[in-house]
């Protein structure tokens, strides 16, 4: 009979671990007070107190650690690739990304910034606009990044946005 805890066990905590650490980083959580309560949850619980020594719970605690610094990671990586002009006035060509969600006051539109500016951005559209998932559209507006790291800047007001051809998305989905 096996006296510690099963090799599947230990995955399935080191997977929920890692998801928890993203989790936690995404919402903005601080890292120190998650891996606080993550320690003090663990000696907490009876069947890690008396493996303790063991040292296989040190699995699970690095994959908060890399959870969380993954989601850190990722938005660095994202905030240096992205290339557009913030707060100031800017015509930019785009490609429709996803398909555009409609609500009363606007048509809520992804794009991605074509050379030589580059990443992704939302526009705020207004909603008797015909625009389609895979256009590439011309947008004359200014950029502003208020949403935080996590999130796309939105173009709030565009003064114009110009169709300039159908159908540049993903091939697959076009046909």
């Amino acid at each position: 009979m096996q006296s510690g805890p099963f090799i599947g066990d230990i995955a399935f905590g080191v997977a929920f671990a890692f998801l928890c650490g993203v989790f936690a980083s995404d919402i903005g959580w601080n890292a120190g007070i998650v891996l606080a309560a993550a320690t003090l949850g663990a000696t907490a619980f009876p069947g890690i107190r008396k493996d303790w020594r063991r040292g296989w719970w040190a699995w699970p605690a690095a994959a908060l650690v890399l959870g969380i610094l993954y989601v850190h990671i990722f938005l660095g990586w994202r905030s240096a690739n992205q290339k557009l002009p913030l707060g100031s006035p800017v015509t930019f060509s785009a490609v429709i990304s996803d398909e555009p969600h409609r609500s009363e006051k606007h048509l809520v539109v992804t794009v991605l910034a074509v050379a030589p500016f580059e990443g992704s951005a939302r526009i705020l559209a207004p909603p008797s606009r015909d625009l389609n998932y895979g256009d590439l559209v011309r947008v004359d507006g200014i950029i502003d990044a208020s949403g935080g790291p996590a999130e796309d800047p939105v173009v709030f007001k565009p003064t114009a946005i110009t169709v300039l051809a159908r159908h540049r998305g993903f091939f697959c989905v076009n046909g």
